[in-house]
């Protein structure tokens, strides 16, 4: 694809503070820091912050409202254990075009669901992935910059015993309602080889992933995963601020409440690959450990940063 996609959803669109470095990709320890029999929701409420630069695509945007939901969900199908994960991103807002004052509406919904084997069993490797992605986006082109509305699928199907992956990604046909349609410059199916269970992981899993990390002052994680609008395997990094947890008061399930925190930030580690997410982690939440209480993203081309914070749970 010449035109790479503007995430206004949770996307893999960024870059760790050592960008630019090598990473060693090695298996990370897992641990069972969730209790994996009781169904969790997590919901997020999505503000915006506006940038510190005037965006230089020549669009501004402003979020009207969002929200971000995750649900786990065990499963268990005869004798071996697996976990759905989730997700669904919902932005209302609109872009204007700094020249002429128009305005274009922004009615965005991005949707994902993995299943993965129980982590005592295969380390969380996962089984299956899908994500429908329906979203309005700023892309460079060789002419200068383009708002575009993107509507695509795409599926991975994992086979842990080779250690390989197949994806598929399509954009919605126009004629048949069906997601069939090869995107321009991309390729439609693509199979990637070497995943090591414990050294690779699902991007679309990433934010559940690391309630099975060991978090402390100063620990951090490598790994890989696939990144499949732009068809390349993907190698990240996840590292906590050399800090003590202290506390941080929000507002969940309507009351007052405090955490005790840790920051951390986790991001692709090669080049021109945007801002890292920046994550203040809830050490305890509900029953379950290593839970993002917010996550920051910074949009593209000076268009502001995201802010997802956690406003209700059930677990």
């Amino acid at each position: 694809m010449k035109k790479r996609l503007c995430a206004l959803a949770l996307f893999l669109c960024a870059a760790f503070v050592l960008s630019g470095c090598s990473a060693t990709v090695s298996s990370v320890a897992l641990g069972s820091s969730w209790n994996k029999d009781i169904p969790a929701v997590y919901t997020y409420t999505i503000m915006q912050q506006p940038s510190a630069f005037e965006s230089v695509s020549g669009y501004d945007f402003t979020l009207i409202s969002g929200t971000y939901t995750t649900k786990l969900t065990p499963k268990r199908v005869g004798d071996l254990s697996y976990l759905e994960y989730e997700t669904e991103t919902v932005i209302t807002g609109k872009y204007t075009v700094r020249a002429t004052g128009e305005e274009i509406a922004v009615n965005d919904v991005t949707t994902s669901k993995t299943l993965l084997h129980e982590i005592n069993t295969y380390s969380l490797f996962p089984v299956s992935s899908e994500k429908t992605i329906l979203q309005t986006g700023v892309a460079q082109t060789i002419d200068g910059y383009e708002l575009n509305r993107y509507d695509m699928k795409y599926a991975i199907s994992y086979d842990y015993e080779g250690k390989k992956a197949t994806t598929t990604l399509y954009q919605k046909n126009a004629e048949t309602g069906a997601y069939d349609k090869p995107l321009e410059n991309s390729t439609p199916s693509r199979t990637y080889k070497k995943l090591k269970a414990g050294a690779f992981f699902d991007n679309d899993a990433l934010l559940f992933i690391i309630r099975a990390f060991s978090i402390k002052k100063g620990s951090g994680a490598q790994f890989s995963t696939i990144d499949v609008i732009n068809g390349k395997k993907a190698p990240m990094a996840f590292a906590v601020d050399s800090v003590d947890p202290y506390v941080h008061e929000l507002t969940v399930n309507g009351e007052k409440t405090q955490f005790t925190v840790l920051p951390a930030q986790m991001a692709i580690t090669t080049t021109m690959s945007g801002a890292a997410y920046e994550l203040l982690i809830g050490l305890e939440v509900g029953k379950n450990k290593n839970v993002p209480l917010t996550i920051a993203s910074e949009m593209p081309y000076g268009l502001g940063k995201l802010v997802y914070t956690l406003t209700a749970f059930s677990d």
